[in-house]
This record gives C-alpha cells, structure tokens and sequence, in this order.
C-alpha cells in the first residue's frame, strides 16, 4: 500500500518559483514507483487543474472568504497570517490520513500554528524556498541589510511591505515561534542551497544543519532550441545580440533592474532586450530596443524566449537557488549577474558565465560587452552550462534525494512509536 504525502504550499507553479518546486515534486513521485502517493494542496493558482490528486487549500468561496477576513485580522493585529483557519479547513476536507506532510511556501497561505500543530502529530519535511521560515516573516532581510535575524528579529524595517504590511512589530515573537517548529523531532528541514543552509543556522532555529537539495529543472522541455527558428517563431530580430532579463514583477528592488539598466546603458552598442514581464513604465529608457513579453505561464513558450537570447542579464539582490538561472542555462544561454545568495551555486564565475560584485554595473557592463564581442567564449559558458544543469539539476536527482529524506523520517518516526 502506497504511503500518502501531502504537498502543502500557498503558490501553485503558475505564481512563482516555489510553486513550481512544489509542483515538481507532486508530479515526480506520482509519476514513479517508489510507494508514495502524493496530494498537492494549493492556496494560490492562476489556473484551474482537474488533477484528482490537487486541492484547493481553503475549499470554496465561503471558506475562501473565511480566510481572507483572518489573514487580514492576523495582519492589523501585526501578526501576519498566524491565525490558523487554514487548519480546520484542511482537517475537515483531507481525503485521506496522510503518512507525512511537506510543506513549501507558507508565506500568506498557511499559518504556523497550523505548521506546529501538524509537526507534533506527523512526519514533516519543510522546504525553505526563503528566509521567511526563520526570520519574523521578511523573505529576504539582506534587501534592507538587517541582521537582526541572528539575534532575535524587532524593528523590522520591511513592517510596510508583504507579507506584513502592518504598523505592529510582533517579529521577534513570531520568530520565536518560528524556532520552536524548528525544535520538533518529526520535523525535517530542506533547502535548496548551500548559501540557505548557512542563513537559516545564523538564525538558530535549528540544532542541526537542515538537508541540501538543489532544484531541478524539466530537462525534456528546458533544452536548448534552434535559435533562428526561436527568433522567427517569436518576431525577434534575427541579426541582433539579443539580452534576456525579466521576473514576476520588474519594479520589485530586491530584482535590482536598475543596475541591469544603467549597465545596458553604458555599452557603447546597445544589444536588442527581452524582457520577460509587464511592461512597468518608466523603467527602461527610450534609447533601448525593447520588447516586454508579459508573464509567460508556458515552459514550452519559456525555453523558446530562452534559446533565442544570447545571454540572460540576472541582476537580483537577493535570492535563494532561483530556477530562472538554471532554466537559461539549460537552454544554453549563460547567466551575467551578481554573486549574491546562491546564485554562485549555479554560475561558476567565467566558466559558464559572468558573476560580479552586487551592484557593479560596470562589472556587468563588462560581461555583456565580453559576451558581445567573443563569440568563443560565450559557446564555452553555454557548453559548460549545459553540462552542469545536467549533472547538478535533473529531476532524476532531485527526486531520490527527497525519497531518502521521506523513508529516513519515516522509518525513524515508526521505530519510536513500536
């Protein structure tokens, strides 16, 4: 009999990264033979799925409605998302008595409290997509350089933005919270990568190093395309150097487009842009060529605006293992940006790609111009690319390392209940 596993996260693959993990890893184990059935509940989605197997978090637009009153409460009272409506509602509509529960990115969509409650009765693997698991709730606190995170977090500098946008500072107590999820046995941490690990044992939450897995990437669709026949299929300038950049929302600071601009800016011959997004307005000068693709939802539609650039311009901030720079790479355009979060993890510095300092335009400036002007050596990042992405993030990998986690947490959980 197959053990049951419920995937818990508040984004779908059509929201973000994080979701799209999730996603990935209902879809591998429920395609493989190794004992487990997986359920995905979802907080979040911009499509709707008729997947037997995948459930709306909070039910109907009665019990939806319950939620949004209760996260808006949660965050007047400066306690963003910690009543845990979303509990009851699970418990009541759960089809089955899951054997082990994964959660992902709970920001908005699940409370801790709910977390806590299940960790002390199931076996529970959390993936920390950011740093809000172990911070009061700010995703990323290098954005507003605070490290209070280390200590104990208080005067949060980000109390205005998502996922809080409150006048009341009750971080440290929601960190403190936070560490005792971190402090249950049943429970089993997982990260992406090197440079999380390091963060979340800054912070002290937990007592010992949380697991590594990288992401993975679908190879069979994310795979590098003719790029003439890319360009033609788009209506893209055949002719031209072409520059990829893009994400979820272009006037997000964290995503650091202003210096991707200035560094576009200072090259004396300006390749064509893609921009992958809404056109903000106001944001790329007059003097680029630019053409704005809106949000792209299909990967098919993704890896061909991948292949058809020559480079992808990443310059964010502040960022965890993101797959849009493992997407590019195996789609065999090579990454220029900065050497920030774990980013480094997956851009080896002029091996099979261009990393700099945070915020050197000038130093970005020079990978483009490099990449522009030595065709040799943006083939030699691209090929080594593509062999990296292979040996590092196939879904082959990133599916048996989590099947070691499960049967690990499983089997010792059953040992101390014979």
């Amino acid at each position: 009999m197959k053990k049951k596993i419920a995937i818990i996260s508040w984004p779908d693959a059509s929201i973000n990264g994080a979701g799209m993990v999730a996603n990935d890893i209902f879809h591998l184990i429920n395609s493989s033979s190794h004992g487990f059935e997986a359920h995905f509940w979802r907080g979040a989605s911009k499509r709707h799925s008729q997947d037997a197997y995948v459930f709306d978090l909070y039910g109907g637009a009665i019990s939806k409605f319950g939620y949004k009153v209760a996260r808006y409460l949660s965050r007047k009272a400066g306690l963003a998302d910690f009543i845990p409506v979303d509990l009851p509602m699970h418990l009541l509509r759960k089809p089955c008595d899951y054997d082990l529960y994964h959660f992902h990115a709970l920001s908005s969509g699940f409370s801790p409290v709910s977390l806590l409650w299940i960790a002390r009765r199931k076996p529970s693997v959390w993936t920390f997509h950011d740093c809000a698991p172990f911070t009061g709730g700010c995703v990323y606190p290098s954005v507003s350089d605070c490290d209070a995170f280390t200590r104990r977090c208080g005067n949060c500098p980000q109390l205005h933005e998502w996922p809080f946008f409150s006048k009341l500072d009750f971080t440290g107590f929601m960190q403190d919270y936070k560490k005792k999820i971190g402090k249950e046995e049943n429970l089993r941490a997982i990260v992406p990568s090197r440079w999380m690990a390091g963060e979340v044992m800054k912070s002290g939450m937990l007592s010992s190093e949380p697991i590594i897995i990288p992401n993975c990437v679908d190879l069979t669709r994310f795979r590098p395309l003719d790029k003439a026949m890319a360009r033609q299929k788009l209506g893209l300038p055949h002719d031209s150097f072409i520059v990829i950049t893009g994400a979820a929302s272009l006037r997000n600071k964290r995503k650091g487009f202003k210096y991707a601009i200035d560094a576009l800016l200072s090259l004396p011959k300006k390749p064509y842009v893609l921009a992958l997004g809404r056109d903000p307005g106001g944001i790329f000068d007059s003097s680029l060529s630019i053409k704005f693709t809106g949000y792209i939802h299909d990967k098919w539609e993704m890896a061909l605006y991948y292949s058809s650039a020559d480079i992808f311009l990443f310059p964010t901030l502040a960022d965890n293992l993101p797959l849009v720079a493992i997407e590019t790479m195996a789609c065999g355009t090579p990454v220029v940006g900065f050497r920030t979060g774990g980013l480094p993890e997956i851009v080896d510095h002029d091996l099979n790609g261009w990393l700099v300092t945070p915020k050197d335009v000038q130093g970005l400036a020079e990978g483009i111009r490099i990449a522009m002007s030595d065709f040799a050596r943006l083939r030699s990042w691209a090929d080594h690319g593509l062999r990296k992405v292979g040996d590092c993030y196939n879904p082959d990998l990133f599916l048996e390392r989590h099947l070691e986690v499960y049967d690990a947490l499983l089997k010792r959980c059953k040992k101390e209940h014979e």
